[in-house]
């Protein structure tokens, strides 16, 4: 996938689900409670997770033996740009997740489409 192809997923899926991906203990997790997912667990297949993986950033997945080869071959190249993305998601608040999105895809050359509020046109 391109970054620009993994920036669509990862934002239209923190979009629809609009809230963080948290554990029991209000922890940020790729598989979180009432089916919620952090950027990355968004993108892994169920048969591509395990809850090993929790507690791991992206970066300690890609170095570790967590992920399968074809994960790391695809990710590998895009590891500090999705580093960014769980960042965003784990320590920024929800509310202020539009503007990050704005900021990361303005710095990595991306097209973002902000969201349309109430009473706002987009110009």
């Amino acid at each position: 996938m391109t970054e620009q192809q993994l920036f669509d997923t990862i934002v239209n899926h923190l979009r629809a689900q609009g809230r963080k991906s948290l554990n029991e203990d209000g922890k940020p997790a790729y598989r979180g409670v009432n089916g919620c997912r952090c950027p990355i667990g968004a993108m892994l297949l169920d048969n591509d997770y395990s809850p090993k993986m929790e507690n791991n950033t992206v970066i300690q997945l890609l170095g570790g033996k967590l992920l399968s080869k074809k994960l790391i071959k695809e990710w590998e190249p895009h590891q500090y740009f999705l580093q960014r993305l769980q960042y965003v998601h784990d320590h920024v608040d929800v509310d202020m997740w539009e503007s990050n999105f704005e900021w990361i895809a303005r710095e990595y050359g991306l097209n973002h489409s902000p969201i349309k509020k109430d009473n706002e046109t987009l110009s």
